[in-house]
């Protein structure tokens, strides 16, 4: 089944009748602008039509671009389609054409912004470290727009984006020192974030591994854990310094530590915890 979702405009329309008025009844419609990147522009186009008919034209729509793509110079131009150079870190964002999805609305944004990969890094270790939120670059790109649309309009203001990825498909590059190096971010990264650079070699460690190593170096944690995870009826058992035996667990347990910076004793061999579903 070829479902063409780049010009298929089922796309854009399951945005308009989901996503959109999902943003819209949760902030009891006081949002003032929502961004994010475009890859099919199924979820900006969608939104940004929907945010527009439900304020009658008062939410301010923004598409955030990474590095390589041409839809902010498009947009900044006027309509000028210019030919795609450069790459960046983020994947499954940014564009060399308009596509079908997003023709019917892109006369609707705002305007756009371009976020350039040092601040999509520092993002992905931010939200790391600030919000416990384990977050691809392509998110964290999202985040980084935000920050800036909220900025532009100044204290007072209710933003939203979309965190589309997790880090768990990208670890063994994010937090990879070599890696961080070959593309000149290290210096990205704040000082005081550079202890979630544990990886040391740039290789396909599974996202498993690499958890596992970030999990024993940003908290102590007792020999192993019984994680209870009540909405899917699981409990797995992870032991300190082995591989972990639940993706899911262990992303839940490394981001209820940095969520709530707490630190447990060893009270007995084994603690069972209740997460919080993120």
């Amino acid at each position: 089944v070829w479902t063409n979702q780049f010009d298929n405009t089922a796309n854009r329309r399951a945005h308009i009748e989901t996503t959109g008025p999902e943003i819209w009844n949760q902030t009891a419609g006081k949002i003032d602008a929502f961004t994010c990147a475009s890859g099919t522009a199924g979820t900006i186009a969608g939104i940004t039509r929907y945010l527009k008919t439900a304020s009658d034209g008062r939410v301010k729509c923004f598409l955030a671009d990474p590095p390589g793509s041409v839809l902010h110079s498009y947009i900044q131009s006027g309509g000028e389609l210019t030919e795609r150079k450069g790459s960046s870190i983020t994947e499954g964002i940014g564009q060399g054409r308009v596509t079908d999805n997003l023709k019917p609305d892109i006369d609707l944004l705002d305007g756009s912004l371009h976020i350039p990969d040092e601040q999509s890094i520092e993002m992905v270790y931010r939200c790391l470290d600030e919000e416990g939120l384990y977050l691809g670059a392509s998110s964290a790109l999202n985040v980084a727009a935000a920050r800036n649309v909220a900025q532009m309009l100044g204290p007072g203001h209710t933003v939203v984006t979309i965190l589309c990825d997790g880090a768990y498909r990208y670890a063994d590059r994010l937090f990879s020192r070599k890696w961080l190096e070959s593309k000149k971010l290290v210096d990205a990264v704040p000082s005081h974030l550079h202890k979630y650079i544990v990886l040391h070699r740039w290789t396909n460690y599974s996202s498993d591994q690499h958890l596992s190593i970030l999990i024993s170096k940003i908290v102590h944690i007792p020999r192993s854990y019984t994680i209870v995870l009540p909405w899917c009826r699981k409990s797995v058992t992870y032991s300190t310094g082995q591989s972990c035996q639940c993706m899911t667990a262990a992303t839940q347990l490394l981001t209820f530590h940095l969520a709530h910076k707490q630190v447990f004793s060893e009270v007995s061999p084994y603690v069972s915890i209740a997460f919080r579903h993120y």
